[in-house]
């Protein structure tokens, strides 16, 4: 899909603070959304790998929402995304009130819903109003005065040119009932139904809920009342009530927590069963979230939380799973990698790890209550701090915000069978849709393009962010320079979407951010192939160090990369390969995880350099074989580094020496190839590549001095061979290394020459450049915090030595 694609001179002027709001409001969709699919997938998993049961127990808000989901009050509930016409917002709560009622949720295996008894109380109560009600009063409902235009609707569907504009225009047959889908007879009938078809059962009839482990103590029951009230929005108008509706909701949770440990415990299952309280209320699972974190340790997002919310079943996460004989089953997952491409993006905003995602979405749908909004504030100002882009900006989330639009409406026709067991004159179009193949197949085709295009926007905005990160950045305002991590990938790489190499274009709009260049980058990104666009999408987060989101990006890439080679981009395998290694090695050090963790995955990275190497041999090119040696250099280095910050050693570790030697080896290598490489590379790419070898030589030479000291012998007698061709790069490359990389060339000399009388200023200046570069985070590899004291202590102790001799 194309992006916005207007002048810049036309921009309009853009209100910030609407902006900021429309930014916030869409993080919260998308955080709800995502957290949907997180639980979507546990649940699924369960089912398919486990061959569990769930057993879903439905607060009585749920069995209300299913009785009338065409009131306003009940079908603002169901959409976290965009502004929908009424009549669809209301196709949608009547298809998602009948999944919930199909028996055919994940892992359910037909099984009945279940219900706590205080809840079946309120639901009697309710249903007591009801009885007075003349089931004649729904004859309006049933009549043809609607089926005219169902009959439009099948016949525009029939012709391919007009299925696409039948299904996005507003669901037009509901639009003759508007006025009427609220009255009561409807809920009378449905209440009928629920009776008569036995889609409710009583808790205490589960075979397994013995009366025993029904009961719940007192004191946990007023706690988690208070919980529950604790997130109330409004004042209720009857207290009374009130309060024994929040000790309905608070028996009900601790009925299905007291449950879940018991089956975990029971040995004699023949399945894993589960039990899930599924309710529309969003201070009930807030208070949930609230109570989970304080009783039950802080891993929401785990197997065992047991609240579920109403967007989990809404038709566009469920596709597969709901009644429409269509194959969609890449759907869900396209949509989870839709939503993930905005949320693993700014997910590092948010304060917490992914397994949070339960918080998140309390918070962010609280957010008067909560630090969250102060979060939600500051996405929303970076996200719009861009003056000259905002309307740039503001029209990608306008699209965003009508391709959702699209989804529901897409995925409300092709499930108008379930809309059918509400209203008669919808089985007309579920009859046609069950015969018509070729119509649901297209329908498919419909989804899954607008899918992928939420995505492609959701990439757009990365890009964005990305960019306005450099913009925003002090260190690169002053250098002027992106190029704080290097990436080897020639310039033509991304000649389709940019006329300049990479490392030029950035560096431009660091200095310069015309909305128009933006502008024209967008448009590219929404007309090049999907992988083409998500490694350039990679590539630029890489550059801003929003290392998940790079990763992320590249991910999708290689998921989507054709089969055949596209002569037009030549060696995308071989980037792609390199990218990964690259990247996930900067994930891997950037993580929050414990020091042996770190070697661990490190050790791991080993297995795709390995073939990256294997791919390079292959190619017979030079640049990609010295690419390759380089990256090889600079993991092994690192591991070695690693390994001594896990034990914290001062001389040298065996283990660790075996990966110094590799990193020896392969840098062996780079000058083998490198001498053999092309006279002129493309653009800055020559560049680039010496000075990252420049940095994985030195780590090399930093690694001997630390834990082999430099005045002996060198461990390696080709390690010191590497010095002078190193300086002879420094020369190459011009002013780059003093600037970016600080006084190298002194630490080079006392390395490679430990016997010249270097001064104790030269040395102390070496020392505080060390001091101040893994702050700074400017090279490809940074010492850990054990190793950095190490290294000062030991060029101190140098430094001394020398000034005495």
């Amino acid at each position: 899909m194309a992006g916005p694609g207007h002048d810049d001179a036309n921009l309009p002027d853009v209100d910030l603070d609407v902006l900021q709001r429309q930014a916030g409001r869409y993080l919260r969709g998308a955080i709800d959304l995502r957290n949907a699919v997180h639980f979507n997938e546990i649940d699924a998993r369960f089912a398919d790998d486990d061959h569990g049961e769930i057993r879903y127990v439905f607060d009585a808000n749920v069995v209300r929402f299913f009785l009338n989901p065409f009131k306003a009050s009940e079908y603002q509930k169901v959409s976290p995304f965009g502004r929908l016409a009424r009549n669809t917002l209301q196709a949608l709560a009547a298809i998602t009130a009948e999944f919930l009622m199909s028996r055919q949720l994940a892992g359910q295996w037909g099984g009945t819903p279940l219900i706590s008894s205080g809840h079946a109380e309120e639901v009697a109560r309710y249903a007591a109003d009801l009885r007075q009600i003349g089931l004649e009063q729904l004859k309006l409902l049933d009549e043809d005065q609607i089926s005219p235009e169902i009959r439009t609707l099948i016949n525009s569907a029939r012709r391919e040119t007009g299925l696409r504009e039948a299904i996005h225009s507003d669901f037009q047959p509901l639009r003759g009932l508007e006025d009427h889908l609220d009255e009561p007879a409807l809920e009378a009938r449905e209440l009928a139904r629920v009776v008569q078809q036995n889609l409710l059962r009583p808790i205490h009839l589960d075979d397994f809920a013995l009366p025993d482990m029904l009961k719940v103590d007192a004191t946990d029951l007023a706690e988690m009342v208070g919980f529950i009230q604790q997130f109330r929005n409004a004042t209720p108008e009857t207290p009374e009530l009130s309060q024994k509706g929040d000790e309905n909701d608070a028996l009900a949770i601790l009925q299905v927590v007291q449950l879940n440990d018991a089956v975990s415990a029971e040995a004699k299952l023949t399945r894993p069963i589960r039990y899930v309280f599924v309710t529309t209320d969003q201070s009930v699972y807030n208070a949930t979230v609230a109570w989970w974190w304080e009783n039950r340790g802080q891993d929401l997002g785990g197997d065992a939380f047991p609240v579920r919310r109403l967007t989990q079943y809404v038709p566009f996460l469920n596709v597969s799973e709901m009644p429409n004989k269509a194959n969609t089953t890449s759907v869900f997952r396209d949509v989870r990698s839709a939503v993930e491409a905005f949320i693993v993006a700014d997910g590092r905003r948010l304060g917490a790890p992914p397994r949070q995602l339960p918080a998140w979405q309390s918070q962010a749908t609280n957010v008067a209550k909560s630090p969250f909004f102060d979060t939600l504030r500051k996405f929303a100002s970076e996200m719009t701090a861009r003056t000259e882009n905002d309307a740039i900006y503001r029209n990608t989330l306008k699209e965003l915000n009508a391709l959702w639009r699209n989804l529901t409406r897409e995925t409300v026709f092709l499930n108008a069978n379930l809309l059918g067991r509400k209203i008669e004159a919808f089985r007309k179009l579920s009859a046609f849709l069950a015969e018509a193949e070729d119509v649901r197949d297209a329908v498919v085709d419909l989804i899954r393009e607008t899918v992928a295009e939420v995505e492609r926007a959701h990439a757009k905005l990365s890009v964005q962010d990305s960019l306005a990160e450099m913009v925003n950045d002090k260190g690169l305002a002053e250098s002027g320079t992106p190029a704080r991590r290097a990436l080897a990938v020639p310039a033509s790489r991304f000649r389709d979407l940019i006329d300049v190499p990479l490392f030029d274009y950035l560096t431009d709009f660091v200095q310069n951010a015309e909305p128009a260049k933006l502008d024209k980058l967008l448009n590219h990104l929404g007309q090049c192939a999907a992988h083409r666009a998500f490694i350039f999408v990679a590539a630029v987060a890489f550059w801003a160090s929003r290392w998940e989101s790079a990763r992320h990006f590249l991910e999708r890439a290689k998921e989507l990369l054709p089969m055949r080679e596209d002569p037009l981009h030549p060696q995308e395998r071989p980037d792609l390969l390199y990218l990964d290694c690259v990247i996930n090695r900067y994930v891997v050090m950037d993580a929050d995880i414990d020091r042996s963790t770190r070697v661990a995955r490190l050790q791991e990275q080993t297995i795709k350099v390995e073939e990256l190497n294997f791919e390079a041999m292959n190619s017979g090119d030079a640049f990609l074989q010295c690419r390759a040696a380089l990256e090889a250099t600079l993991l092994n280095i690192q591991i070695a580094f690693a390994m001594h910050s896990v034990k914290g050693a001062e001389t040298a570790l065996p283990e660790a020496d075996q990966y110094f030697h590799r990193a020896i080896q392969h840098s062996q290598a780079i000058w083998q190839h490198h001498r053999t490489l092309p006279g002129q590379l493309e653009g800055d790419t020559r560049r680039i590549l010496d000075v990252e070898i420049i940095i994985a030589i030195t780590y090399c030479l930093v690694y001997r001095l630390l834990y082999h000291g430099a005045p002996v012998q060198p461990v390696d007698a080709g390690l010191d061979n590497h010095v002078k061709a190193v300086q002879n790069l420094m020369e190459r490359v011009g002013d780059i290394v003093p600037e970016i990389y600080g006084p190298l060339p002194d630490l080079l000399d006392i390395v490679a020459e430990p016997s010249l009388d270097q001064t104790r200023s030269k040395v102390n200046k070496i020392i505080q450049h060390l001091k101040t570069f893994r702050e700074k985070q400017i090279t490809t590899t940074r010492l850990d915090d054990e190793g950095m004291p190490v290294l000062i202590r030991k060029l101190s102790q140098h430094a001394k030595t020398r000034s005495l001799a």
